[in-house]
């Protein structure tokens, strides 16, 4: 019997309770088992872990054996500095991050406000090019800021610093909130969204703002990739198994009826910074919001993904658990 134990106060105490353990053979108990190897595994000296052989008979450890406990150690110390390693890189990279957005955010702030108090005249009137020079200047600071913005909260995501606060939470109302706040970006494009509920949905265990901000998301890339005039639709469901102690959750879409999504490009419109082939050629964004959107639905128990409609356009679904029925 080979047993790993990792170090801590009960390292002594576990030793001695598998030591002690009475292993079968056949119809019959066999006695107390004994520690036949024990191999720490230290890294600078400091102790990371134990290997120990257990046998019922106190017999001498053959040679390819010890070879092999040696080999297995090894590889656990690889490992080891491997995730170790990996764990140092995520602090430096968080830590990077928040430096960078810090030193960015300030002069940005300062370019898009000038910019503004240049365009409002407060410094001279100015020519129909020179205004539309400082619209290209405040659309592109806006951008910018954005972007930061989203890589500071992904970041958060991702290193676990960005706590959800679930609560229970009525999805229509949330949904028709975000809707209202969209309606003058659906209004210019002259274009329809429908919500489609039951007319009871049960409460959701949800952060409300990032819930907010991934409805909002998926409902903007809908109005962005749908052809003037037509249609989205925004629809909710209860999916699960029919008995009562079954897990139910909720099924969110936002279905739109744009260009669609090849299939190579669904795999990777979740990962950071991917943009598809139609958001490059028409519209510009950080490629950040879709990431952003996984991680958050993630972090909620759910699941997120994307799909085409036989009649055409992209479904962006997810799914979140249900408090109550």
């Amino acid at each position: 019997m080979l047993r790993l134990a990792t170090p801590g106060p009960a390292l002594t105490g576990h030793l001695r309770e598998l030591a002690t353990e009475e292993a079968p053979v056949g119809e019959k108990r066999a006695g107390p088992l004994r520690v036949l190897a024990a191999l720490p595994i230290r890294d600078d000296g400091e102790l990371l872990a134990l290997i120990a052989m257990f046998g019922n008979e106190p017999t001498p450890l053959p040679e390819e054996t010890g070879h092999a406990l040696q080999v297995a150690a090894d590889h656990f110390l690889i490992v080891t500095r491997y995730l170790v390693q990996i764990k140092k890189n995520e602090a430096l990279k968080a830590d990077f991050i928040s430096m960078l957005v810090h030193d960015l955010r300030a002069p940005l702030t300062g370019i898009s406000g000038f910019a503004e108090i240049l365009a409002d005249g407060q410094f001279g009137s100015l020519t129909e090019d020179q205004l539309a020079a400082l619209k290209n200047i405040q659309n592109g600071g806006e951008q910018m800021l954005l972007l930061i913005e989203d890589i500071l909260d992904l970041a958060k995501l991702e290193a676990g610093k960005f706590p959800l606060q679930p609560v229970p939470i009525a999805f229509a109302s949330l949904a028709e909130q975000v809707v209202q706040d969209l309606a003058a970006l659906a209004i210019a494009g002259e274009l329809r969204i429908r919500l489609d509920f039951p007319e009871e949905l049960p409460r959701v265990s949800a952060d409300e703002r990032q819930l907010r901000r991934v409805i909002t998301n998926l409902l903007s890339n809908a109005i962005k990739f749908t052809p003037r005039g037509g249609k989205i639709r925004l629809s909710a469901e209860v999916q699960g198994a029919s008995h009562a102690d079954a897990v139910h959750c909720l099924l969110v879409s936002v279905t739109d009826a744009g260009p669609g999504i090849p299939p190579e490009e669904r795999r990777r419109l979740f990962s950071r910074y991917h943009q598809g082939a139609a958001a490059r050629t028409f519209h510009q964004g950080t490629g950040l919001g879709l990431a952003i959107c996984k991680e958050v639905v993630t972090r909620h128990g759910g699941t997120i993904w994307v799909e085409n409609p036989a009649d055409g356009g992209s479904r962006f679904s997810f799914t979140l658990p249900i408090t109550d029925r």
